[in-house]
């Protein structure tokens, strides 16, 4: 009877533990109000093509191409939004590339894929990432600003959403600010605890139960 007793308890904090864990490998996750952030290096291809649209031509003679994805580290069903910016040739000295809407979602995955299955730009990657504390919006911030005709990186945005809408707001932000519209999440999920939060609890209840059983013996 003991053991089976032990066992009960045992079991619940693998579980808990095991949830807990099961969160995206990737090392740089993003809440909102956060600034600053490394962004991830993606090495592998982001999944699935879903859809993907132009942006036209703007205002300071930049284009960017929108992309969604089906696939990441959240989920085989969850969905990714990709952005590739072009400065052209006018010199608009890009230095911050900034994506809404992203409200309701409690925890992102920021970062670019420069692998070859990412296309492989020729401008690189950005220098850190930002989340706004709304929870609207996505910053990509450039060290050097993107002057010259040419791809970047694939900029990306990994979600824990499976729908996905037309209503974003996409600017580049430079000499001068030219928006357009773009892919953003449809459902935003229930925030879920995280996984400090999970773990702390488990041990928690665990130590009760080891002083229960102290105290019986």
């Amino acid at each position: 009877m003991k053991a089976r007793r032990f066992n009960i308890p045992v079991a619940i904090l693998a579980g808990t533990v095991f949830a807990a864990l099961a969160q995206p490998a990737s090392a740089n996750l993003i809440t909102p109000g956060e600034s600053g952030i490394t962004p991830d290096d993606f090495t592998t291809s982001p999944g699935s093509d879903l859809k993907s649209t132009g942006s036209g031509v703007l205002a300071d003679g930049a284009t960017y191409t929108d992309y969604v994805y089906e696939g990441n580290s959240f989920g085989a069903n969850d969905l990714s939004f990709l952005l590739v910016v072009n400065p052209g040739n006018s010199h608009p000295e890009i230095t911050k590339v900034t994506y809404s809407d992203f409200a309701g979602l409690s925890e992102l995955d920021v970062g670019y894929c420069s692998s070859p299955g990412c296309g492989n730009g020729q401008l690189g990657a950005p220098s850190s990432v930002a989340w706004s504390s709304d929870g609207t919006t996505v910053t990509f911030s450039f060290s050097t600003a993107l002057n010259t005709s040419g791809n970047t990186d694939f900029l990306e945005i990994q979600t824990d959403v499976t729908s996905y809408s037309k209503t974003a707001n996409i600017c580049l932000d430079g000499t001068t600010t030219s928006c357009s519209g773009g892919f953003d999440p449809m459902d935003a999920p229930v925030p879920e605890p995280g996984s400090l939060t999970l773990l702390a609890t488990a041990l928690v209840g665990f130590g009760w139960f080891i002083r229960r059983r102290k105290k019986a013996a």
